[in-house]
């Protein structure tokens, strides 16, 4: 019996594109659009090409224990092998207070960078601030005083001289 005679040529074409799939989904960011249709397709490959119930089993355990091999050496590439020491991993530890400087404190005074209405950027001792405002328009190259920090959020208030 001839083994290529037996194999489902849009089975191996579903199953080959929902591996890619499940790849792309491992590289790429978002909502998991990749990985479920990688999933999908893998399970239609099997609907495809199993002739009974236990050969769709068996099928299905093979291509669980093969993906699950796979997400392994990938995960251990990212942490420890080849792919850690490329862009793809992020090694920057991002904090929620990346906006604001750790010397930072309420009273501090600075310049406008841009006009605020309400949002724009200050600058605070040399070190530049994406500030907001409580509403009020305030013109580029005005004196500001930090009147309130929220989070990475910090609120200026207009210097009247």
């Amino acid at each position: 019996m001839d083994l290529f005679a037996v194999i489902s040529i849009p089975a191996v074409i579903c199953f080959l594109i929902g591996i890619g799939l499940l790849f792309v989904e491992m590289f790429v960011p978002g909502f998991g659009i990749a990985g479920v249709s990688g999933i999908i397709l893998l399970v239609v490959s099997i609907l495809l090409q199993a002739q009974s119930l236990l050969e769709g089993l068996i099928l299905f355990l093979a291509i669980g224990i093969l993906v699950t091999i796979l997400a392994l050496i990938f995960y251990r590439s990212a942490t420890k092998g080849a792919i850690a020491k490329t862009d793809i991993v992020l090694k920057n530890e991002i904090n929620s207070n990346s906006n604001i400087p750790f010397s930072f404190e309420k009273g501090i005074t600075g310049k406008t960078l841009t006009t605020l209405r309400p949002a724009g950027s200050a600058i605070f001792n040399g070190i530049k601030v994406d500030v907001l405002t409580d509403g009020e328009y305030i013109a580029a190259g005005t004196t500001v005083a930090v009147s309130q920090i929220e989070g990475n959020r910090v609120f200026v208030t207009e210097v009247k001289d």
